[in-house]
């Protein structure tokens, strides 16, 4: 019979293992996205974007690409990411599409900042389909 303290041991050893194996391929993730030239150019156009700046405060910083929630997927031709940012005020969420054109470049097509402040709201950055109706005066708060 085995004994309740060696079943204790086993259960936090697996806990400890699948907490690990979750963060590793989190990291994997998030360090696979910042290659892409799409997540590159979505950041770039967060980090020049007024509004966004004067609402997280700088410097903007990016953290972890959600990969565990299961928002964050991509199949044959879109890619959909979320990913967290902080600024010297507070903190956000960046969501990121790209999709897959004729020639099998990732080309980016929307990108938004969501707040996690208690008044929330959405910020659009940048919509490849109405590049002329964004007016960083207004802010783009929705």
């Amino acid at each position: 019979m085995v004994e309740i303290r060696t079943l204790v041991k086993l259960t936090a050893l697996c806990g400890c293992a699948c907490v690990t194996t979750m963060s590793g391929y989190q990291f994997y993730i998030t360090r696979k996205a910042e290659e892409r030239p799409y997540f590159k150019e979505a950041v770039e156009l967060l980090r020049k974007h007024a509004a966004a700046k004067q609402l997280l405060g700088e410097p903007v910083k990016t953290g972890f690409v959600d990969a565990l929630s299961g928002r964050t997927y991509a199949d044959d031709s879109n890619m959909n990411l979320y990913v967290n940012v902080m600024g010297s005020k507070i903190k956000g969420e960046l969501y990121i599409k790209a999709t897959l054109n004729q020639e099998e470049d990732w080309l980016l097509k929307r990108v938004e900042l969501e707040m996690k402040d208690k008044a929330g709201g959405k910020v659009l950055i940048y919509d490849r389909d109405n590049i002329e109706e964004i007016d960083e005066s207004d802010h783009g708060i929705h």
